[in-house]
Parts: C-alpha cells; structure tokens; sequence
C-alpha cells in the first residue's frame, strides 16, 4: 500500500478526531487494548488532545495523515514520545465517539480493570 492509499485509509479517522469538541471522546482500539481519546481546549484555547488506557496517558502533540505523536514527562522530566499508527486502529475494529455521561465513564474503567 503506498502512501496516498494509507493517507485515504486514514482519513476518517483523523476527520473524526479533529471534529471532537471540547470534553468530547472517542474510543479505539490499539494492539490489543482499548483507549480513549480526549479532546479539550488548552490554555491558548486551542483544541488539544490526549489518550488514555488503564491509569496512563499521553498527550498528543500532532494529528498526522497517518499517526498520532504522542508525549509525556515523568516525574524526573524525562520526555516519552510514541507514534501511533492510525493504520492498525482500523484493523483493531470499531472506533467510536462517546458522549459525556458518568455511566459510560465508569463503564470504561471497568473494562479497563477487567482487561
């Protein structure tokens, strides 16, 4: 599959995560394991987005064609960036967008204690 045809195969996606409104998420699946994506605005009142699954989380610092670049900072400064293959979400299975309400909250989490 060459690089246009990955930039087609992704589009969805990236359109849908940069439609999320602020306290918006979206769920997908990765490797094996089940994660949200979060939007809200920053300090700037930019949109931002981070992603979480089980007790961690990174930030997103670009919304590629094909990617997501992610980043956090531990306790001792030291930057972890990871880039996430949209390719391999579409493979995983679905990806949809939550509403914000505490049972689906909650509901998440136990899934995420049971995995």
């Amino acid at each position: 599959m060459n690089y246009s045809q990955k930039v087609k195969k992704c589009k969805p996606f990236v359109d849908m995560v940069k439609s999320l409104k602020e306290d918006q998420r979206m769920e997908f699946a990765y490797s094996g394991n089940r994660f949200q994506l979060r939007a809200y605005k920053s300090y700037n009142g930019e949109m931002s987005y981070s992603v979480w699954g089980k007790m961690r989380g990174m930030n997103v610092s670009k919304v590629g064609r094909t990617s997501l670049s992610l980043y956090t900072y531990d306790m001792m400064s030291q930057k972890t960036t990871y880039t996430l293959d949209i390719l391999k979400c579409l493979k995983e299975g679905s990806i949809s967008v939550i509403e914000d309400k505490v049972d689906e909250i909650e509901e998440f989490a136990k899934d995420i204690a049971a995995a």
